[in-house]
């Protein structure tokens, strides 16, 4: 695999300033003056191949991207008048490749590349709906398609999970196979993953572990503290992966991957922006987030935030079954509603955060990322220490 270099820069509220305004200066400045191409014939093998419609025509205009199994962006290119192109040098290594056409659906594929030019691939674009997924869970360090995985991995775009009012990224996982999301609380998700949870599934960040076996055993909070504004993609693979990522890992591995870094090819766009509001009346809640991306062709910079407001849950009809007002004083369900209301008290909070992203590559072998998230729940509180309770 060619070698990357990944810088992570997450610091907690009591993190020195010094070392904050130092990560980001460093970032920074290199953003700002840019990084000279490298020079010289560089080794590596090259990948060619075709972009056409689904009428057989060639699609010029494509863009295409090169990942590591990292997500880490190496090479860009665009189709020729002809729909062909030529992607390298490429060291020996496994690789996904992102393809994107105009209105055409994103097309993803894996390739390998063993050390020559490698046979020339034939991309066809549909204007149909289409899925296909690459997880990078499944083997630590390769990229593989999610129907070619041997462990059942579960894929989750974000077009897929802010189609609804999420309470925490985790309910992205709501409904996939061999995943159970176990919930004590509104603000609070502990997905269990082949009926392992807590420090035996382990939850990832763009391959950075979020939690470790010094974690509590049970079911845990620590997934829900990511905002779903801060995840492009929730990949769940089940099954023993303890071989690849270490005993904490026997249920499995939850991987969430932040907003992709691409480079800048000729003719793209210098910036774009995203802004995404929702509302939902079960829980009267609503949120706002928002994205801003900087590319250059050697350096590329993301800035987003977010902002929930989620309100207290109501039972169905307006009923709570577990009420300690029915359960230890014996009212019945019209009482209980005329003392409290039809809403489980104390069930909403809030939730806010901020992410930036900084990339820049030295020349076609390395690349310097940066990534800093901040997320801020306030208002949770367990419902079993509650009316729901006690």
């Amino acid at each position: 695999m060619p070698p990357a270099i990944h810088l992570r820069a997450a610091f907690v509220n009591n993190a020195p300033m010094r070392l904050r305004a130092l990560a980001f200066g460093v970032v920074l400045a290199v953003l700002l003056h840019g990084v000279p191409a490298a020079h010289g014939q560089e080794a590596g093998a090259w990948q060619q191949g075709l972009v056409l419609d689904e009428s057989g025509s060639a699609l010029p205009g494509a863009r295409l991207t090169v990942r590591s199994a990292q997500g880490t962006p190496l090479r860009d290119a665009t189709t020729g008048g002809d729909g062909t192109f030529a992607l390298g040098p490429l060291p020996p290594g496994s690789y996904s490749l992102h393809v994107s056409a105009g209105q055409f659906e994103e097309h993803r594929l894996t390739f390998t590349v063993r050390g020559q030019d490698g046979p020339p691939l034939r991309i066809v674009m549909r204007l149909a709906p289409f899925e296909d997924g690459v997880t990078v869970t499944a083997a630590r360090g390769t990229s593989a398609r999610v129907d070619r995985a041997a462990p059942i991995v579960t894929v989750r775009e974000a077009d897929d999970f802010r189609r609804r009012a999420l309470p925490t990224i985790g309910h992205a996982l709501e409904g996939a196979t061999g995943v159970m999301v176990q919930q004590s609380t509104h603000g609070q998700v502990s997905p269990f993953l082949r009926g392992l949870t807590g420090y035996q599934v382990l939850n990832l960040v763009d391959g950075v572990r979020l939690n470790n076996t010094t974690f509590r055993s049970g079911p845990n909070q620590y997934l829900a503290w990511v905002d779903p504004g801060q995840a492009q993609r929730v990949e769940a693979m089940l099954g023993p992966a303890s071989a690849q990522f270490g005993s904490d890992a026997l249920g499995g591995t939850i991987q969430l991957l932040t907003p992709e870094a691409s480079f800048r090819v000729d003719g793209g766009p210098l910036a774009t922006g995203v802004a995404n509001l929702f509302a939902a009346s079960a829980d009267q809640s609503w949120g706002a987030e928002a994205g801003l991306v900087l590319r250059g062709r050697n350096a590329t910079g993301i800035v987003g935030a977010s902002r929930r407001e989620l309100g207290d849950l109501r039972g169905g009809a307006g009923r709570d079954s577990h009420h300690v007002l029915r359960r230890l004083f014996g009212l019945d369900d019209e009482q209980v509603e005329g003392v409290l209301g039809d809403r489980q008290v104390g069930t909403g909070f809030t939730q806010s955060s901020v992410h930036a992203k900084m990339a820049t590559r030295f020349g076609s072998r390395q690349n310097l990322t940066a990534w800093y998230q901040r997320s801020e729940q306030e208002g949770v509180q367990g419902y079993k220490d509650l009316w729901g309770g006690l």
